[in-house]
């Protein structure tokens, strides 16, 4: 569709090259595209027609987001599967918080775009300015069901960030006690304080009681 709706364009020189113009023009106070607008609707579509009339799939608006950092964050599947396949995407882009799709995909534990950026070679070991690594950032948010895929990469599971806190640490300091069971199996030293551990597997364990 979107290779048909370019032939037509083309059928009118002057329509085709305002077309590219507006493709390339910039909106709003950070300076984002047309293809980040749509990349962010799931505008498939238009995805493919942007890129056709010469798009930049790797702009960055003023915060130093990209098309592909603002599907991830609306959690776009069918818009990230469309740029990830595009070859000259760079995966490794960060924004002004130093977070890369894939850390913006494990901050809000989005699993399958999780699973699709790796796949298309995402650095999983990719660590942003606080020390934060993709298995660190879901260990913190306690998506439990986003831990394997990370273990089987061989992630390094003992990692600290700049604080000094280990995976134990961050999952008790925010409460997921579940988290804290798991990596003790995987075998991540206690590290964090003892009376903040109890005191999370107590509220943990209260809470169960109470829905039991």
């Amino acid at each position: 569709m979107a290779q048909d709706r370019l032939k037509k364009m083309q059928e009118d020189p002057v329509s085709y090259e305002f077309f590219k113009f507006v493709v390339n023009h910039r909106i709003g106070p950070t300076k984002f595209t047309n293809l980040m607008y749509a990349s962010e609707n799931a505008w498939v579509d238009q995805i493919k027609l942007y890129l056709l009339t010469g798009a930049n799939i790797n702009d960055q608006d003023t915060e130093g987001k990209t098309a592909l950092i603002f599907a991830v964050i609306k959690n776009q599947i069918e818009s990230v599967k469309e740029l990830v396949k595009q070859k000259d995407i760079n995966l490794e882009l960060y924004d002004k918080h130093y977070l890369t799709a894939l850390m913006y995909a494990c901050f809000f534990g989005y699993k399958e775009v999780a699973q699709i950026l790796i796949e298309h070679n995402a650095n999983y070991n990719y660590i942003d300015d606080e020390g934060y690594t993709p298995f660190l950032s879901i260990v913190m948010r306690g998506h439990i069901n986003m831990l394997d895929m990370f273990i089987e990469k061989g992630v390094d599971i003992h990692k600290k960030i700049n604080t000094g806190q280990n995976a134990i640490s961050l999952a008790s300091t925010n409460g997921h006690i579940e988290m804290v069971e798991k990596l003790i199996k995987l075998g991540v030293k206690v590290e964090t304080n003892c009376d903040l551990l109890y005191n999370v597997i107590v509220s943990h364990d209260r809470k169960k009681s109470e829905k039991s």
